[in-house]
């Protein structure tokens, strides 16, 4: 009967403002928005349920802003500098995981990174073999990096180009 049905569905919609507010995570909230989404399409003129989508994206912010902070407590930056210049060809950290590059991964380059020990490999298009160097990252300090590669003088490219003065 309806008075059943109002009964579960405001057990449903309860539990699920409950889980929503106890939620700490974005996986958590990501596995709701299944959920709320799934409610909504059963019950799609329903108030109550649209309200929770209004309540999991206010939780969303304050969780990814906890998120944040959390990870800023945790995390430095790692600024990378070559001489003349060079491409990050890769960063790995402790446990030989690759970090995420930036799609313009040429020097000078600044990540935040997790505290941690971290291989960075660097690359000169001129020069064969490339600098592999390791960074400590400390919680909420700087670390730089820097690496130099042999240049080409002009004395030289003229000599390699067959000039000889």
């Amino acid at each position: 009967n309806d008075r059943d049905a109002r009964a579960y569905r405001d057990t449903l919609v309860r539990s699920l403002r409950e889980s929503i507010a106890g939620a700490t995570s974005s996986d958590a909230l990501a596995t709701l928005d299944l959920v709320v989404a799934a409610v909504g399409k059963g019950l799609p003129d329903d108030a109550s349920v649209q309200a929770l989508a209004t309540t999991l994206a206010s939780r969303r912010t304050v969780v990814v802003a906890q998120e944040k902070e959390a990870l800023a407590a945790i995390s430095g930056d790692l600024v990378i500098n070559a001489a003349p210049w060079a491409d990050v060809e890769s960063i790995l950290d402790a446990r030989n995981a690759a970090v995420k590059l930036p799609a313009s991964h040429a020097t000078p380059l600044r990540l935040t990174l997790k505290a941690g020990t971290y291989r960075v490999t660097l690359r000169h298009p001129g020069v064969r073999e490339p600098r592999v160097l390791i960074a400590q990252v400390e919680a909420k300090k700087v670390r730089a990096l820097s690496a130099t590669f042999p240049t080409l003088t002009t004395e030289k490219f003229l000599e390699k180009a067959g000039y000889v003065p």
